[in-house]
């Protein structure tokens, strides 16, 4: 890896430097740089000159002086351990021309410049091999190399595929192993040399790629560039072949004329023509693709985002051509040529121009300069590099390899889309991952120009919830809402400030945003329900004369009109009950309740109360309000899962007199050890008031003294109930239970009366001699039999005077 010694270099660059949010090319001093290069420790000989430089997966193949080809890696080291053997050099045969090295930096292909050969190295650690043998490319002795893509992409072996481009249009497809012996070099679309033929045209470079995904195989496209146009082809291919993929891709174009092909012209031609592609880090997210493209043409710089789902629009039509100029004021001379290489950054790019000994960078969002670098102190600079695999960027001078940090790139493009008004860009290029606090202030920013568009666009409801994490102020935003008729931006607004609130440090806030919002919600329902009231009374007075009238339509629009509210009513009631649940304001609906309920009764809807007090499980409330409207039947709905028994005996007396078949029963299913009958009472009287025929009570003491009741109102009124319904049933009852006056569970004195107003005689008896009354026991005996009469003087206690006064009112009898 790079060495301390080489992180130790990084020093401030004399770089003009300018915010790509701002029109003007004035410099700004105090900003600091994006790119920041330092050189590479690497010595060269004196007379050593670095024509070209490419890099791949750490590994750097530089071309030196005329033939000869280095290898250098930052993560190997020495073998012995000496300096000297830190590269392996080769040299080629003749003058090298192109260098193109694979994505792994495994295989090396260089074409020369005089006899036109192309050679095969293998570079391994600390190895460089060349392949002696050119390779030969059938009878084309013609064929001038141009241009290489590599296929390893798509393609899961270990031998190398590569398209490689010929000068005349020749496209060769290589496979080559992974020693560097060329196992086969098909030519796969000869007829495109005719195309070229015709137009006098020649090729500049190639890329091929799949088409969408990471994962994807075998949906692939093909871009040929020559001096004058940019050639579109996509097809698909069979992946598990082991050879020859391209024959049948451009079989499909064998036939086609120039009209038959998508392609781009590009009139003012003639430069030396340069493919740069960046590719972003595969994310965990997405599987799709998300790449960049720049083409160095005679017109400008073509520049593309390649969309993953529609690639041959984005080269065709959704394409961009970049001035190298930017601005007349770095247009020095008029005869200045385009850069002889560039190169692409998530955001940026970086144009080399060598005879003004000169770098500029770009912003490819809005084609602003941002840095013009003019201290290439280190010699002419020659080309740009980067490593697709380490995603790093290097350049070479004639005399330097440099490294180019990237710092802090998005520090001014978030500000760029905010002004395309891409806001959804400018969020996801806001972010800084270490310092949270810029990275909201730079979020609000956004919100509140992203707040203000949609608001322009009358988009008031997407605006009013983007307004709540704005920078705006609360005033402000709510008096914009404030003055439109529709009030629902606003409640959306409020809403989503809301869901902004801290619960813990924004209580007074929180209260007063519930209440207003409840405000909002009822007023508006109030509105829907007065406009339904009023075209339900319309359209009812419409439907009765629409025979006698020729305007039968304008019924049904009302209707719809109708119907429209109606589903406006419902959706506004659904959000109302959805706020009301709310995790955030529930303790403030609890601890203001009371607030809550006199807003809900001003408004008079009895609906939206009885929705808030089951909200806050305020169910005596609930049961009062369906008991003043009369629902009987949902007071007791929500009465019968309650544990509540104080509100069971509180409302039993009212629900009775309606619903006594469904309110006996929930009586029984409640009854346990806890369950006091007797506060029952006062329902029991209802009920026997309401249905003087009704047998429902008597059913339920009879349930409570098989209990083991013994409360003795209850078994009073128990005997009450015999007496009206089952009088038979009054002295099996009285004998079931104990004589001893304490240990009975009814009062004999009252049942004494109940049977004495009633004419019952025997029990009557029973209960005289039961309270030690024997005198008038004796004397109801012998109104109904004298043997009773005998009986009760028996069982008396002996007291001779008094029994003897007994037996004299039986003799007289």
């Amino acid at each position: 890896m790079i060495g301390d010694d080489i992180n130790q270099q990084w020093a401030f660059q004399a770089q003009q430097r300018f915010r790509a949010d701002e029109q003007s090319l004035i410099a700004d001093t105090s900003l600091e740089p994006i790119f920041v290069k330092n050189e590479l420790p690497w010595k060269f000989d004196r007379n050593t000159k670095l024509n070209h430089l490419v890099v791949s997966n750490n590994v750097f193949i530089l071309h030196l002086n005329e033939k000869t080809i280095q290898r250098r890696c930052l993560d190997e080291t020495p073998k012995d351990g000496k300096s000297s053997s830190i590269f392996a050099e080769v040299q080629i045969p003749d003058a090298i021309s192109k260098v193109f090295l694979d994505p792994f930096g495994r295989l090396l292909i260089v074409s020369t410049r005089d006899k036109r050969d192309v050679y095969t190295l293998v570079s391994s650690p600390n190895s460089l091999k060349l392949n002696k043998k050119p390779i030969r490319f059938a009878n084309n002795l013609s064929f001038v190399l141009v241009s290489v893509s590599w296929c390893n992409r798509f393609l899961q072996q270990n031998d190398a595929v590569a398209l490689l481009a010929g000068q005349d249009g020749s496209i060769y497809e290589a496979l080559i192993r992974a020693d560097g012996e060329m196992l086969s070099c098909n030519e796969v679309y000869p007829s495109f040399k005719t195309v070229l033929e015709k137009n006098r045209d020649r090729v500049t470079g190639i890329y091929c790629d799949v088409k969408c995904a990471y994962e994807e195989n075998a949906n692939i496209f093909v871009v040929i560039t020559t001096q004058t146009a940019l050639y579109y082809f996509e097809h698909q291919i069979d992946p598990s072949r082991k050879s020859d993929y391209f024959s049948s891709f451009f079989a499909f174009f064998r036939d086609a004329s120039l009209s038959d092909l998508k392609y781009l012209e590009f009139p003012s031609g003639n430069a030396e023509s340069e493919i740069q592609v960046f590719v972003k880090r595969k994310s965990s997210t997405t599987q799709k693709l998300e790449r960049q493209f720049a083409w160095i043409t005679g017109a400008g710089l073509y520049y593309t985002n390649i969309d993953p789902l529609s690639v041959q629009n984005s080269f065709l039509q959704h394409h961009r051509i970049i001035d190298y100029y930017i601005d007349k004021s770095v247009k020095q001379r008029d005869e200045e040529k385009p850069p002889a290489s560039v190169a692409l950054t998530e955001f940026h790019c970086l144009m080399m121009f060598p005879n003004e000994n000169q770098i500029r960078g770009v912003c490819t969002i809005n084609e602003k300069i941002v840095m013009i670098d003019g201290s290439m102190q280190s010699g002419k600079p020659v080309c740009y590099a980067r490593d697709q695999m380490t995603d790093l960027l290097w350049a070479c001078t004639e005399e330097r390899v440099l490294r180019y940090a990237i710092q802090d790139e998005r520090r001014d493009v978030w500000r760029v889309f905010m002004q395309k008004q891409d806001f959804q860009k400018a969020l996801e290029t806001c972010v800084l991952k270490d310092d949270p606090d810029e990275t909201k202030r730079r979020t609000r920013s956004i919100n509140s120009k992203h707040a203000d568009y949609s608001f322009n666009e009358k988009k008031y409801t997407l605006s009013a919830s983007i307004y709540a994490g704005s920078d705006t102020s609360f005033e402000d935003v709510t008096l914009k809402f404030f003055t439109l008729r529709d009030k629902e931006p606003l409640r959306e607004y409020l809403q989503a400030v809301l869901r902004y609130q801290e619960s813990v440090s924004d209580n007074t806030q929180i209260t007063i945003l519930t209440l207003w919002l409840t405000d909002l919600f009822l007023s508006e329902l109030d509105e829907l329900r007065q406009i339904d009231s009023t075209t339900s009374t319309t359209i009812k007075t419409s439907s009765n004369a629409k025979n006698k009238s020729p305007f039968n339509g304008q019924v049904n629009e009302k209707c719809l009109d109708e119907n429209s509210r109606k589903e406006k009513f419902d959706k506004t009631r659904r959000k109302f009950q959805s706020f009301l649940r709310e995790p955030k304001i529930q303790s403030c609906l609890r601890e203001h309740r009371s607030a809550m309920y006199d807003l809900l009764t001003s408004h008079g809807d009895l609906d939206d109360l009885i929705l808030f007090a089951e909200h806050v499980q305020d169910y005596e409330r609930v049961i009062l309000l369906y008991l003043e409207r009369e629902d009987y039947e949902k007071a007791l709905k929500t009465l019968d899962p309650l544990n509540d028994y104080k509100l069971l005996y509180k409302y039993s007396p009212t629900l009775i007199e309606k619903l006594s078949e469904q309110l006996i029963p929930i009586w029984k299913k409640k009854y346990n050890e806890h369950f006091e009958a007797k506060e029952l009472l006062p329902a029991m009287i209802a009920y026997s008031r309401a249905h003087p025929q009704g047998k429902a009570v008597l059913d339920f003491l009879k349930f409570c003294l098989a209990r083991g009741c013994i409360d003795k109102s209850i078994h009073n009124y128990l005997l009450s109930e015999y007496v009206k319904f089952d009088q038979s049933q009054i002295m099996p009852y009285l004998m079931s239970q104990k004589e001893d006056p304490l240990l009975i569970t009814y009062d004999p004195r009252y049942a004494l009366r109940l049977c004495i107003d009633h004419d019952l005689k025997k029990e009557s008896v029973f209960l005289y001699r039961l309270l030690n009354m024997h005198e008038e026991a004796v004397d109801t005996a012998l109104l109904i039999d004298v043997k009773l009469a005998k009986d009760c003087v028996l069982t008396a206690p002996i007291n001779d005077e008094r029994t003897k006064k007994l037996w004299l009112k039986i003799g007289k009898k």
